[in-house]
């Protein structure tokens, strides 16, 4: 069941959007979700009850209720999760039943198979637990590259990233008091609020060292947000970074193979789990 996103806050190392350009942006994705989703309508009209659920304990005792109460199990009740994390920390599979199954792919002869490698800023300021070792992303590409290249398969390595140069210096960007925080706390932003320059070199050095190291290397820099979720989602091979915007990347991409560093939460069970620390 969708639920719109209705506010979003601005990365310190994009462009800052005018209220328009941001209330378009909101609406482009939701339009997106809406019609991904759409394959769900008929069995959401079919539930005669949408049940709130705030913890595991109201989980069980609705589950109780259903399963005690005759009256109740005539209607068909859907429960409502705003954060599912007990449940899917249990099953992580559970990510994956949004869709049904996984799109069973026939790739063309002489078809350019494209990787996808998403890169977050954040992932740059070292000692946090947000931080994710380069050898991370040169050991996977390795891997990949040398496995296409033996089977003379032609390849695209496509860049995504939440950084850009030049990126906009104004200070007046719409992000919440606490995330100001949590980015200075993770050392990501100085006593201005400007990110840090240390973490922001860091960051564009790794993307000089991607180019130098790989061939057919291309950085979708012109990309919406949107527009890069939507390449991930259709990449034959996803590698993701300690990002929950690749996460959800790799959670509708349902025809490649995706490769992960460890998150702080547990992770599906068909993606491939590098330690990335």
């Amino acid at each position: 069941m969708l639920n719109p996103l209705t506010e979003v806050e601005d990365q310190i190392t994009q462009k800052t959007l005018s209220c328009e350009e941001r209330r378009e942006e909101i609406s482009q994705f939701n339009f997106w979700l809406s019609d991904l989703l759409s394959s769900q309508k008929d069995a959401h009209a079919s539930f005669n009850k949408i049940i709130q659920i705030n913890s595991p304990s109201e989980l069980f005792f609705q589950l109780l209720r259903f399963l005690l109460i005759p009256k109740v199990k005539e209607f068909k009740m859907k429960f409502r999760m705003e954060n599912a994390y007990f449940l899917t920390d249990i099953d992580p599979d559970l990510y994956l039943s949004i869709f049904d199954g996984k799109d069973s792919v026939e790739y063309e002869l002489g078809k350019i198979r494209e990787i996808h490698v998403h890169v977050r800023f954040v992932n740059f300021s070292i000692g946090t637990f947000r931080s994710l070792n380069s050898d991370f992303y040169f050991e996977t590409l390795d891997r990949l590259t040398s496995k296409l290249e033996e089977t003379k398969t032609d390849y695209k390595i496509i860049l995504h990233s939440d950084f850009s140069s030049p990126f906009d210096n104004s200070k007046q960007k719409q992000i919440t008091p606490m995330t100001r925080k949590h980015l200075y706390d993770m050392r990501i932003t100085d006593s201005e609020n400007m990110p840090d320059r240390k973490v922001l070199d860091a960051a564009f050095d790794f993307l000089s060292d991607i180019h130098d190291r790989y061939s057919h290397v291309q950085v979708s820099k012109n990309q919406s947000p949107l527009e890069s979720l939507q390449s991930m989602a259709t990449a034959d091979f996803l590698i993701l970074s300690k990002s929950s915007f690749a996460f959800v990347a790799g959670i509708l991409n349902r025809r490649g193979e995706i490769i992960s560093p460890q998150y702080w939460i547990r992770l599906p069970t068909s993606w491939i789990t590098e330690s990335g620390f």
